[in-house]
């Protein structure tokens, strides 16, 4: 599944920052932004988000009351965003999941997320019925430049490139009998749900516990990189890489899936492009 998030915050700016923020996330989709509480009140009672990211103070009705109106089965998961660090006894008092103080740092962000998705625990037995966390970033409104990366000749190369000796290279997800795995080559990328990690392999997506750190060790640096503290691509799998805002890059998959590539790892450009 996908977390569906709206987006209540009266400042654009704000607004531009967080949906940045989101898109570098593949397991959250944003449906909505509203600016004020009763267009926030009314798109939730419509859309039925999982997620809101909610400023305490808007015009109309403000973060805290607005909750009050919202009817018991469409209640999301709240995190109130806020430049006073006074509101987040209340905030936590409306039983919150989180809040965030303005501006708001990609690392805590991170620590938000995290926390969104261990309240939302993954059942790993439905996996197999449907890809987890598909990566559904949306364009830039602004034009971007693509970095080139060779020829289509080239690009058709990495696509077809396997891994030396790939019956002994593969990664066991489970040890029950039979024990389950998947080749290192078929994994396309890799993203860090709290403690788990969802790995993406031939249009499925297998859930594996372990931290991203001891992951990244298995699977090798020959073949995968980091390019987001949340997120490991298969080297092979990857076509062309977008500028952005703020140093960050877009990274695009063969298949067409588009992932964030933070600035703390523009290093790796040099070697994936």
């Amino acid at each position: 599944m996908t977390l569906r998030v709206i987006i209540a915050d009266d400042e654009s700016l704000l607004r531009k920052e967080l949906r940045e923020l989101i898109q570098g996330f593949s397991a959250l989709e944003l449906v909505a932004e509203c600016e004020n509480g009763i267009t926030t009140l009314e798109a939730i009672h419509t859309l039925k988000p999982d997620v809101v990211f909610l400023d305490i103070m808007m015009p109309g009705i403000d973060g805290l009351k607005l909750v009050e109106h919202i009817q018991p089965e469409v209640m999301p998961k709240l995190v109130y965003i806020t430049a006073f660090n006074q509101f987040a006894v209340n905030a936590f008092e409306v039983e919150a999941i989180d809040y965030l103080l303005k501006p708001i740092s990609e690392t805590r962000f991170e620590k938000t997320i995290d926390r969104l998705l261990a309240a939302m625990p993954i059942r790993p037995e439905t996996v197999s019925e449907s890809v987890l966390y598909q990566s559904q970033v949306r364009s830039s409104d602004q034009a971007m430049t693509t970095v080139q990366t060779g020829s289509q000749a080239s690009q058709m190369h990495r696509q077809s490139k396997t891994l030396p000796n790939p019956v002994s290279k593969t990664l066991v997800l489970d040890q029950k009998v039979p024990k389950t795995e998947v080749k290192l080559e078929d994994i396309a990328w890799v993203d860090a749900a709290g403690d788990y990690m969802c790995i993406h392999a031939n249009q499925k997506t297998h859930i594996l516990h372990s931290t991203m750190k001891a992951l990244f060790k298995r699977l090798g640096q020959d073949q995968f990189c980091r390019i987001h503290r949340s997120t490991i691509v298969n080297k092979s799998y990857i076509s062309k890489a977008y500028p952005q805002s703020k140093g960050d890059y877009l990274v695009e998959l063969v298949d067409g899936t588009q992932l964030r590539l933070s600035r703390t790892y523009q290093a790796v450009l040099a070697d994936i492009l």
